[in-house]
């Protein structure tokens, strides 16, 4: 692209883009889950129904993509909102993969993937994201995402802290409602169960790197009761 304030002289500025679409979208899909929340260990199951924006069914179409899964920022057990489940200061790793096998939509234009999850070992609630493609030869493909809340395989406890936004005053009483439940949100009487209330001192690490200083935050354990 050039710029001219004479027609007729040189360009007094120009630059230079890269176009990478230039083929307009010709494709429409709906990507529907078979279930709004997944099971831990269990496929995504999605179906497809790609059709060209004409009205023809968009038949012999390549769907593929990408799936990851990572810490889900809220679970999604029924009956349990407001209940934080795991370890809340717990570092989780996203793991991202292609989808292992590609599907191709049929005469009507539909398709039908079980896609497998690998989940990260924590006791966070995680999410699936998954990507699609859906390609066309000769033109431009399409991209759908959907992200599904995994529901965990085994018994979870929800602790619901009972006062507002996580901060006590000096001398108040930190009062909490626990639960147990299973992953699909039905609660479990159980005895027994062990708490541990412990304070933590918080510590600063500065140093110095690159022309400027920052720092790192670490805890220590005081007591437990």
């Amino acid at each position: 692209v050039q710029a001219f304030a004479d027609p007729r002289g040189s360009a007094i500025g120009e630059t230079s883009f890269l176009v990478e679409d230039y083929v307009p979208e010709r494709l429409d899909a709906d990507v529907k889950p078979k279930r709004t929340a997944l099971r831990s260990g269990e496929p995504a199951e999605i179906d497809v129904e790609a059709r060209y924006l004409y009205g023809a069914p968009g038949a012999e179409l390549e769907v593929g993509g990408t799936v990851t899964v990572r810490a889900a920022a809220e679970h999604a057990i029924p009956g349990l909102k407001g209940y934080r489940i795991g370890l809340t200061d717990e570092a989780v790793e996203a793991v991202k993969n292609d989808i292992d096998e590609k599907a191709t939509t049929d005469a009507r234009g539909r398709a039908a993937l079980a896609i497998t999850l690998t989940e990260p070992e924590t006791t966070l609630p995680l999410e699936a994201e998954i990507a699609l493609t859906i390609s066309e030869s000769g033109g431009r493909g399409i991209n759908r995402v959907v992200t599904l809340p995994i529901l965990p395989k085994g018994n979870v406890v929800g602790v619901k802290p009972l006062f507002e936004d996580g901060a006590l005053g000096d001398g108040q009483i930190a009062a909490f409602d626990v639960v147990m439940a299973t992953g699909e949100g039905r609660r479990l009487a159980r005895s027994g169960v062990k708490w541990t209330l412990s304070r933590l001192q918080r510590n600063y690490q500065w140093f110095f790197t690159e022309g400027r200083w920052n720092y790192a935050v670490s805890y220590t354990h005081l007591r437990a009761h």
